[in-house]
């Protein structure tokens, strides 16, 4: 996230995940049990950018949030989703959609 816009107004990153899809199987893996956990962002600038864990993200989470903000700034960090997967689960490649969003 980059944030040229030179103010002291903060921003959040919000995490959205769609259910999964199999592959060779077509089998759908609910995205309801996944957990989106962001490692520690590195920043520059002027702003502290603490991490929250985002537990079923299948509605808009909030996983980043700028605060202490003073001119540009950026950071970056690693996602870390963690899909829930049955037991009875199949093996398969699965693809899911996720989206990031900045306010």
């Amino acid at each position: 996230m980059t944030d040229n816009g030179a103010s002291t107004a903060g921003w959040s990153t919000s995490v959205l995940l769609m259910d999964f899809t199999g592959e060779a199987t077509g089998a759908r893996l609910s995205a309801a049990g996944a957990t989106n956990t962001p490692t520690a962002a590195t920043a520059t600038g002027t702003v502290s950018v603490p991490a929250s864990p985002a537990t079923d993200p299948t509605a808009p989470k909030i996983i980043q949030t700028a605060t202490c903000v003073t001119g540009n700034n950026a950071a970056t960090w690693d996602a870390g989703l963690s899909p829930q997967v049955p037991t009875e689960g199949v093996v398969d490649a699965s693809t899911a959609t996720v989206t990031y969003s900045v306010s």
